[in-house]
């Protein structure tokens, strides 16, 4: 693959990264709304845990560290999606959440 076709397809990656963010909060909203079980968190952990692969295959390590961090912490959720989650840890969720779309937004 020539530079040119590389640095076409990371600036293409790249361009996406609004629509990944607000895709991130939809599903967030979703989720949080959902008490944060069921296929809300569902298809919030799977944007989480793909944005996570495609970040750090395209050389954004920052995004990738963030994404990987967040899909740690979505993992167990889900395997446990009857329990209720505290307030403290839906505070850091969002939080940690808020800074990847953050980082999306900031490398956009």
């Amino acid at each position: 693959m020539s530079d040119d076709n590389l640095e076409s397809l990371m600036a293409e990656y790249r361009r996406s990264f609004p629509d990944k963010a607000a895709a991130i909060r939809t599903a967030t909203d979703a989720a949080r709304q959902a008490g944060w079980t069921g296929d809300a968190l569902i298809e919030l952990a799977s944007l989480v845990h793909k944005l996570a692969g495609s970040a750090g295959a395209y050389g954004y390590a920052d995004i990738h560290q963030q994404a990987a961090a967040l899909n740690r912490k979505l993992k167990p959720l889900m395997e446990a999606a009857s329990q209720a989650i505290s307030e403290t840890e839906q505070s850091l969720l969002r939080k940690e959440i808020d800074a990847l779309v953050g980082s999306l937004i900031e490398n956009a």
